[in-house]
């Protein structure tokens, strides 16, 4: 369990910051893989994180989880403020702040434009550059942790 739960994590989140620029479509019906992009994945990586740390010593693992799971859960809203534009980002910077996370509330409303074609201006794509760059601090992090455990 500890192992696919680790491989899955690494897998999956390593995927998410590898496709920011290239964003996937989650509703291709005809990619067998989408599955494993989905939020709804992470969502489940989650859960089974929570099941299996919740079954060891409370206070050896629970600051390890309480941080694994932020950190899934903070890619979680990046992944879903450049999926959804700027319609919806002040509900996630709301989100981002009722969840404890003063840093990523301040970068969601600093960055309210999003770039929504290939046509982008030179403030659009520092914008965005800047959020991917974000990511991949997260998932520095994530990984860093992660190797804590192998």
């Amino acid at each position: 369990m500890k192992a696919k739960i680790i491989l899955n994590t690494y897998f999956t989140i390593s995927v998410f910051c590898h496709n920011l620029v290239e964003p996937f479509d989650l509703n291709d019906t005809t990619n067998p893989d989408n599955r494993i992009f989905g939020i709804d994945h992470i969502e489940e990586l989650n859960n089974n994180i929570l099941e299996f740390y919740s079954k060891r010593n409370k206070c050896q693992s629970f600051n390890f989880f309480s941080n694994l799971r932020s950190y899934i859960f903070e890619l979680y809203l990046y992944i879903q403020l450049i999926e959804d534009g700027d319609e919806k980002i002040t509900h996630k910077a709301f989100m981002m702040k009722t969840t404890g996370g003063p840093e990523f509330f301040k970068i969601a409303t600093e960055r309210q434009n999003f770039p929504r074609e290939m046509g982008w201006d030179k403030s659009e794509t520092e914008l965005y550059t800047n959020l991917i760059i974000d990511v991949e601090q997260a998932w520095n992090s994530l990984s860093r942790m992660l190797d804590v455990l192998c």
